[in-house]
């Protein structure tokens, strides 16, 4: 079980900090909002450039705080949720000035359908645990993560 520390003072958002794989072979801490009704895991565009990731070369249109954009695919190489470290996870970045995910992450159901996760709001933590029968688990040879494209169709994506 990996627990992620949820901050305590924010009353309607879940914010936690997690690790992503910096530059210069250092974790770098992003704030994220913990949003279990986003379908895609977005990334600010000024927070991907502190980051180790690759950009998969397509991009899809996404909604967020009444903006639409273009956001583009990369993997992060490394996300540390608590203890709990993710290898090639699949998110969109965008320009997200004027909306609440500006300098942050906002870790959607394509990240967290992963592992088995509740959230406990009173104590304010995120559990998480690896089950064998979800795509992450730890006896995954490669890692994948879904998201719905412009049409709503499903979408699995292998990440070598």
């Amino acid at each position: 079980m990996y627990t992620l520390d949820l901050d305590s003072s924010y009353k309607h958002r879940l914010l936690a900090e997690i690790h992503v794989a910096g530059k210069y072979d250092k974790p770098y801490c992003i704030d994220c909002i913990i949003d279990t009704g986003c379908i895609n895991t977005l990334i600010d565009e000024t927070v991907l450039r502190n980051t180790k990731h690759t950009e998969l070369g397509f991009s899809r249109t996404t909604h967020l705080a009444g903006k639409s954009f273009s956001a583009n695919a990369v993997v992060l190489l490394q996300v540390d949720f608590g203890g709990l470290k993710a290898d090639k996870v699949i998110v969109f970045a965008a320009p997200l000035v004027g909306t609440p995910v500006y300098g942050r992450m906002l870790l959607g159901l394509n990240t967290m359908n992963n592992w088995i996760y509740t959230v406990k709001r009173t104590s304010h933590v995120i559990e998480f645990s690896e089950s064998q029968s979800l795509p992450m688990g730890a006896k995954a040879k490669n890692r994948y993560t879904n998201y719905f494209d412009l049409h709503g169709k499903y979408v699995l994506v292998e990440a070598h």
